[in-house]
């Protein structure tokens, strides 16, 4: 059985035609004897909110998986559905990577991403549930009908649960709220387990909507479906149950066409570069991970680009016109970089009259205490300093406590690096900002 077969799609190789009311996504045929027909199986996310997928091994949910992906993409455009991918199986949900409608793909040993995705939806689901305050309302259907905003849906799919609870326990509180609070905000979770009790009762207590494989143990089929009568999914990959009154029967149809799964592979990546390039308008927003390399050409601005923050991947920026820094760097970061970094960057700022007078407030030594992240163990920060003479010391007699082990470097005057001792004075009275380069 083929998606194309049960799937109405609205991608015709070049534009998404219609747009189809609520989310859902055709994954198969269902069986109903007692209407004796058979019709499209469909998850109904706008309908029944989050769904979790159970089976054995080898039964085929990592398949139900990707066809779920397959049939959004062809029935929705990108800019109505983003998808984000959690692969903890065998890294097969990496085919869509091309996808126009995924903004990431996280494999099981990328704890930087995985952290990443998890607080940016977060952060999404935050924001939505602050417009639909706002304007009084609880769903993000009344929502786009109230405003016209066309907030799109989100959908995580997340394969094999019980490894990246096992790796990530953090995650389990994400993914609780995720189902708890998402649906009303127009953002669902797919999620597949190996077993009943491979998904904590904390978080499947949240999620109504559920169908079923082969199971191991029989019991669990009423557990997931409702009482069965007996009946039991036929041993072929795929076949199913999903809750019904009584529960019926279902056949998972493969995301492409192919005989051979190096078919169905080839196929899939085909139509995944067929909609990218027929997409012309925005994607969903990446997953932000820092890059390598930061070019301050790709970040314009008359202010010194500092570096990229950590968690939101946003630049940062000092205005060396109002404000003093203190830099505090490890060795092996590079500090003598960062230290030429600033010194040419100041220099382009300010050629000739070199660093002008910050406005001080008195009372206030750390008027912010981190202003960004430049790298892993470097942090950038911000102090303004009372008038007088306010000393760094070794001793902890001074405002800033500095380990006896760090090497001081001052920035006094335009273009001059000089060592700091202990007997130099750095906040007295002096007429321009003072640059501290810290280095551990």
């Amino acid at each position: 059985l083929r998606l194309r077969d049960v799937v109405c799609a609205a991608f015709d190789g070049a534009h998404w035609e219609t747009q189809q009311q609520g989310l859902r996504a055709v994954i198969g045929l269902l069986d109903d004897p007692a209407a004796q027909s058979q019709r499209p199986m469909s998850l109904n996310f706008s309908e029944s909110g989050s769904y979790a997928v159970y089976g054995a091994p080898a039964t085929g949910k990592t398949t139900l998986l990707q066809s779920a992906v397959m049939s959004i993409s062809l029935c929705y455009s990108p800019e109505q559905v983003h998808l984000y991918l959690m692969d903890f199986g065998g890294g097969s949900l990496r085919l869509f990577r091309e996808l126009p409608h995924v903004g990431g793909i996280v494999d099981g040993d990328d704890a930087q991403k995985q952290s990443k995705l998890t607080t940016m939806l977060i952060d999404t689901l935050d924001r939505r549930k602050k417009l639909l305050a706002g304007q009084g309302l609880v769903s993000i259907d009344a929502y786009r009908e109230a405003t016209g905003e066309q907030l799109p849906w989100i959908v995580l799919l997340l394969d094999h649960v019980a490894p990246a609870l096992e790796l990530y326990p953090d995650i389990d509180g994400f993914l609780q709220t995720l189902v708890r609070d998402g649906a009303a905000c127009g953002m669902y979770l797919l999620v597949s387990a190996g077993a009943v009790n491979a998904l904590p009762y904390r978080i499947s207590q949240h999620i109504k909507a559920a169908v079923c494989l082969r199971m191991t143990d029989r019991g669990d089929y009423a557990q997931i479906v409702g009482k069965t009568n007996g009946l039991e999914p036929e041993n072929l990959a795929g076949r199913g149950l999903v809750r019904s009154t009584p529960p019926l029967e279902f056949q998972t149809a493969l995301p492409a066409a192919g005989k051979r799964e190096i078919d169905r592979v080839n196929e899939i990546r085909r139509l995944a570069g067929l909609m990218r390039g027929a997409w012309t308008g925005a994607c969903p927003p990446p997953i932000p991970v820092l890059p390598e390399v930061v070019d301050w050409r790709e970040y314009p601005s008359e202010q010194i680009l500092c570096g990229l923050t950590e968690q939101s991947v946003q630049p940062c920026f000092a205005t060396l016109a109002q404000e003093q820094f203190l830099l505090i760097s490890c060795a092996q970061d590079g500090s003598s970089t960062v230290r030429a970094i600033f010194a040419q960057a100041a220099d382009r700022a300010y050629p000739f009259s070199g660093f002008p007078h910050p406005q001080r407030r008195a009372g206030s030594f750390f008027h912010r205490s981190c202003a960004a992240i430049l790298g892993r163990r470097t942090l950038f920060c911000h102090c303004e300093a009372p008038q007088g003479a306010v000393a760094i010391s070794r001793d902890h007699s001074g405002f800033l406590r500095i380990p006896g082990e760090c090497e001081i470097w001052c920035l006094r005057a335009p273009r001059r690096f000089a060592p700091w001792n202990d007997e130099l004075p750095v906040f007295a009275g002096q007429s321009v900002p003072i640059w501290i380069f810290l280095t551990l």
